[in-house]
């Protein structure tokens, strides 16, 4: 008899510290693959989400490491996921103003980084900043996330 996955939704509270993506990248690691999700899909999710934590980190709470900020697994529309990411404190950003940055700027000031939205969109199907309270959420799905036990579900 094969484990039953843990029912959705689920959470994990972490603290702003880069020592804590670890944790953020195995609850995600661990539910997808409770759900049978293929491989290759649990590795581009989990790269979403640590990106999208760890631009939580180090832009809005860089030296506030007794901060915490949640991470939520939701059944989503049809048989995938949706995924939150909830800073409970943060001022948020408009992403509607997000403009990708130039390559060639980037690599003339040789600076890193700059990315991390452009790659998020990339990997997932929707990305959704919302203010929620004194703080705000942040909502990734990606349709092709299928799990077989979801789809099997009446």
């Amino acid at each position: 008899m094969k484990p039953v996955p843990p029912p959705l939704p689920l959470s994990l509270w972490v603290a702003c510290q880069k020592s804590h993506l670890k944790n953020v990248r195995q609850f995600v690691e661990q539910t997808l693959a409770a759900y049978q999700v293929h491989p290759d899909e649990v590795m581009w999710v989990t790269l979403a989400i640590d990106e999208l934590c760890t631009n939580l980190i180090t832009h809005a709470h860089p030296h506030q490491p007794e901060h915490q900020v949640e991470v939520r697994i939701l059944a989503g529309p049809g048989q995938g996921f949706t995924f939150e990411v909830h800073d409970p404190q943060a001022d948020g950003f408009a992403l509607a103003d997000y403009q990708v940055p130039d390559p060639h700027l980037l690599g003339q000031q040789k600076r890193a980084g700059g990315y991390g939205l452009v790659l998020i969109h990339r990997l997932m199907d929707h990305l959704e900043v919302e203010r929620q309270g004194a703080g705000m959420v942040c909502r990734l799905r990606r349709t092709a996330v299928v799990s077989p036990i979801l789809a099997n579900k009446p």
